[in-house]
């Protein structure tokens, strides 16, 4: 049972008086009373006098005396200390860097982030900040010379990237402005910090040149080659990203019912992702959230009518397109074939179906296909595509006819 079903049905309980909420207060009240006093290490005991003594922690003496006339006002007394100073400690740990931090989390876990940008951000807080001072740290001690002061003590242990580096400089920001709208401090100590001057203590970030990024036509027609000589099914996925530049994760979520052979379209509206969290593959949309339809070419049907009676034959047809005696091909699979299949000298580079996707992008782009149509085709965002919009003003028909061109000059390199 979760937290939440845990909270309603006592709720339900206390508003139909199955159970009294004094009660369980008084129980709470009584636990940590006796918790208190079992934890107290110093003896409680009567003197001649007949006074109650005992001893509570002290800031410059260590300790100090307290004494009362019955026993239970000596308790109480105690009781009451533990409680202040619980309570105090709460109230600091309120300003440490690190609540301050997961209260930031919980916030983003409550706007539904996804399990993998949560895993993200935990990653990252244990790659810059755990357990280095600034961790526990009162955030109104803080200021723009703590705050870089920190972020170069790691990027002079640790190889970071500046990118990394805006990433976590990002989430020290917003935990800040969270403290603000918190009305726990006034100022983001983060306005005053000039990032760039960490610049030349992150690691060189040195972009690889296109021949690497991409496919050249020597080992496009090699991988095309080991395509034709098997029938495993991953072959066939590998051969429809070099038709159409689906995404991998697009590639292992594609479902016959996305295919639509009378209409000669195809619907991709789901990919296949990996949660760190859970450590599952789970079926979500894709990456900009968008359904796209996409022109079904003579190469595609021809792809999907081989990878059809393959499965057939190997008994294993189902829901999914792509899938094997063990169930659906996850993207893991395919990434790692195409990644086994060139990592060998005959090839120039090892490929990747990312690196499909650039070069099926690239030679869209030669053949004078519009960055809108390459973009609808390719489901890009604005942003990837130089803030292009993203839908397409080309017909169907038009889209087929550039699909297959494309496809013919991917696959048969003419």
């Amino acid at each position: 049972m979760g937290k939440t079903d845990v909270e309603e049905v006592l709720r339900y309980a206390i508003e139909n008086e199955i159970i009294n909420y004094t009660d369980i207060e008084k129980k709470i009240a009584e636990t940590k009373r006796k918790k208190y006093l079992q934890e107290h290490k110093w003896a409680i005991s009567q003197g001649k006098d007949g006074y109650w003594r005992s001893y509570i922690p002290d800031i410059k003496k260590g300790r100090r005396m307290i004494k009362k006339k019955s026993k239970a006002d000596l308790e109480d007394t105690v009781v009451e200390y533990y409680q202040q100073a619980e309570e105090n400690l709460q109230e600091r740990e309120r300003y440490v860097f690190k609540s301050r931090f997961d209260e930031w989390l919980n916030l983003k876990k409550r706007c539904e982030r996804t399990d993998n940008t949560i895993y993200k951000y935990k990653t990252d807080y244990n790659r810059f900040f755990k357990g280095r001072a600034i961790e526990c740290m009162d955030i109104r001690r803080i200021d723009e010379a703590v705050i870089m002061s920190a972020f170069k003590e790691v990027l002079m242990e640790k190889e970071i990237p500046y990118r990394a580096l805006k990433s976590a400089f990002k989430y020290v920001d917003n935990v800040f402005e969270k403290s603000i709208r918190d009305k726990l401090i006034e100022q983001n100590p983060c306005r005053y910090v000039e990032l760039q001057f960490l610049r030349k203590f992150c690691k060189p970030e040195v972009e690889n040149p296109a021949d690497k990024r991409t496919l050249s036509s020597n080992d496009r027609d090699k991988i095309i080659k080991k395509i034709k000589k098997s029938s495993n099914p991953v072959c066939f996925a590998v051969a429809l990203a070099l038709c159409t530049g689906m995404r991998v994760g697009e590639l292992a979520a594609l479902k016959w019912s996305d295919i639509n052979f009378k209409e000669n379209i195809v619907t991709i509206r789901s990919s296949e992702k990996y949660n760190r969290l859970t450590k599952e593959f789970v079926i979500s949309t894709t990456k900009n959230e968008k359904v796209r339809i996409i022109p079904l070419t003579s190469e595609m049907r021809e792809i999907f009518d081989e990878n059809k009676k393959a499965a057939i034959k190997n008994g294993c047809v189902g829901e999914f397109v792509f899938m094997n005696s063990k169930g659906r091909i996850h993207s893991r699979v395919i990434s790692d074939w195409i990644q086994n299949a060139t990592d060998t000298k005959e090839f120039e580079h090892h490929a990747s179906i990312h690196g499909i996707r650039r070069i099926f992008n690239s030679i869209m782009r030669e053949n004078g296909v519009s960055a809108e149509t390459a973009a609808a085709l390719l489901g890009h965002t604005k942003e990837v595509n130089n803030n292009h919009y993203t839908y397409s003003i080309r017909e169907m028909k038009e889209k087929e006819e550039i699909l297959s061109a494309t496809s013919k000059k991917t696959l048969n390199n003419n």
